[in-house]
């Protein structure tokens, strides 16, 4: 008889702790969705100012007036190779080592 008692306890039992949950997730969820939307929203104020420097910087590229070291870009006359270190040798590299 305990083992049938067991077999009938036991489905009740789990349907019991899923509905628990359940709720819980259900109650829980909109405050984690507000606390998403209450960080999200105060990292987008702060970083608002930084957003707009961006946007300044960005259209002052496009428009031909980024510079390097104070200078108008054009002015420099720098070779820019993108992912690559060029690196000549100078003479005193190439003087035999001590030993």
């Amino acid at each position: 008889m305990p083992q049938a008692l067991t077999k009938l306890i036991a489905p009740l039992f789990s349907l019991i702790a899923l509905l628990a949950l359940l709720t819980v997730s259900v109650v829980a969820l909109p405050f984690v969705l507000l606390f998403a939307v209450a960080v999200g929203g105060w990292f987008w104020w702060k970083t608002r100012k930084m957003r707009r420097q961006l946007q300044e910087a960005l259209a002052a590229a496009q428009a031909g007036g980024v510079e390097r070291d104070g200078e108008p870009a054009a002015a420099t006359g720098g070779q820019v190779i993108d992912g690559e270190c060029v690196r000549e040798r100078g003479p005193q590299e190439y003087l035999p080592r001590q030993p």
